[in-house]
């Protein structure tokens, strides 16, 4: 009989060979322990992965939970609340609820084209650029929308562009410098160009893509903001968890989050997402929280047992929409989920 642990190693290696992505990370293991109970690590070429939207998990709602018990504040409390007053946005957009802007649930759209026009070749704007960009373009955003579950990248930049511009310096994650490994945005991160995982060949900015993000949205932005940009080793994005939880501030993050899993029925909830999804359902009963991302990425903790399960990838190589992901991704958190028994 094949071990959990086989099985994974063979269908990762599998997938590699067919050309459906050139790297990949898997581990599982516990919070509130040091090591994990499995590794396993495939790549071609560089360790560094583009975490894509992890960044909402892993930056932006922690950085959201901090200002908000600086303040003494209650999620339920309108952006207005904790904004800084320079800002050029209109007032419908600071009377949002905090915790319907992180829930996904604040009737804001799924998308909007920030990049149009202004992406190209030779793209490198400066944090003042980006952040007048995002005014100009959060401007434009109709708001008036049905308050229902939709998962929208639109809020998170908005309360990228709040935390950025009340902090006066660029998002950087909390907790980031307890983590030894390689582990925030690319512009800031010191590393050589082959550290990085290739995702994919942009048309757009016609070159194939080494530490720059592949979110054309967060590429116009610098490469830095609330919805996408954070890049990190597997190893990191462990040890960023496990810190998080070993710290205060980061451990009532996390306990947030759970609550909102069990006492509401969004999927969103303040930074994470609820884990019963089709990708997800198979680790923990479904009884998960965590994130995906869109370049292939993906965690799940259970908070209960404080079981947790990594799988990152840059499947976005062989293509930029794959249904596979999900196939795939059930299956390894299976045996992720097995192999922690």
């Amino acid at each position: 009989m094949v071990s959990p642990e086989l099985e994974l190693k063979n269908l990762l290696r599998e997938e590699q060979q067919q050309g459906y992505f050139t790297a990949a990370f898997v581990e599982a293991g516990y919070l509130d322990q040091a090591n994990p109970t499995l590794r396993h690590f495939t790549s071609e070429s560089g360790r560094v992965f583009d975490l894509a939207s992890l960044t909402k998990a892993l930056v932006t709602g922690p950085l959201v939970h901090q200002v908000l018990k600086a303040e003494n504040l209650d999620v339920k409390a309108p952006l207005s609340a904790w904004a800084p007053t320079d800002i050029k946005l209109p007032q419908a957009f600071l009377q949002l609820i905090t915790e319907e802007v992180l829930g996904h649930v604040s009737g804001l759209p799924a998308w909007w084209n920030f990049w149009i026009q202004h992406l190209g070749r030779e793209s490198h704007p400066t944090r003042r650029d980006a952040l007048i960009r995002m005014e100009e373009v959060l401007n434009r955003i109709p708001l008036g929308g049905e308050k229902k579950d939709l998962y929208s990248d639109v809020g998170y930049i908005l309360l990228g562009y709040l935390l950025e511009k009340k902090a006066k310096s660029s998002l950087k994650p909390w907790l980031a410098s307890s983590v030894s490994e390689p582990f925030g945005y690319a512009p800031d991160l010191q590393i050589p160009a082959e550290s990085y995982i290739p995702t994919a060949l942009c048309k757009v900015r016609e070159r194939l893509l080494r530490g720059e993000v592949h979110d054309e949205n967060c590429a116009v932005l610098g490469g830095i903001s609330g919805h996408a940009g954070l890049f990190g080793s597997g190893e990191a994005v462990s040890q960023y968890l496990k810190n998080l939880m070993r710290d205060p501030l980061g451990l009532s993050y996390l306990e947030a989050n759970e609550k909102a899993r069990r006492d509401t029925g969004r999927e969103g909830l303040l930074g994470f997402r609820r884990g019963n999804g089709l990708s997800s359902a198979p680790f923990a009963n479904g009884n998960g929280m965590g994130h995906l991302g869109f370049t292939g990425t993906a965690f799940w903790l259970e908070w209960s047992s404080k079981k947790y399960g990594i799988f990152l990838t840059n499947r976005v190589i062989s293509g930029r929409v794959s249904p596979r992901i999900t196939d795939i991704r059930r299956r390894v958190f299976q045996l992720l989920d097995a192999c922690l028994g």
